[in-house]
């Protein structure tokens, strides 16, 4: 899960933390079907063509979003969102150059 705070935040147990500074995202919707694998490796790939055609960095980790309705999901439904974060310069977002 992912939750934008301007608050400080602690960890409790069994709950991990990463701060990511603010950043785009370049994501795809997926249905349950989709979301198995190998089927996934072509959305992963498609949105690594249309970062590279616009000249586009990764920034940060791709990441699955999954929904709350996952357990519920159709094959057919909407289920997860594929997510790339990016930046138009050539640094990462938390200021590491990406090679």
């Amino acid at each position: 899960m992912c939750l934008p705070t301007g608050s400080p935040i602690e960890s409790a147990d069994g709950i991990g933390l990463r701060l990511e500074l603010a950043h785009r995202e370049a994501y795809v919707q997926v249905t349950r079907a989709e979301c198995g694998y190998p089927t996934i490796l072509p959305v992963h790939d498609a949105l690594w063509a249309w970062l590279d055609a616009g000249n586009l960095r990764r920034c940060l980790s791709a990441r699955e979003i999954y929904y709350p309705n996952w357990t519920t999901a159709a094959p057919t439904d909407h289920a997860a969102d594929i997510a790339f974060p990016f930046s138009s310069l050539p640094v990462q977002c938390i200021g590491a150059a990406v090679e």
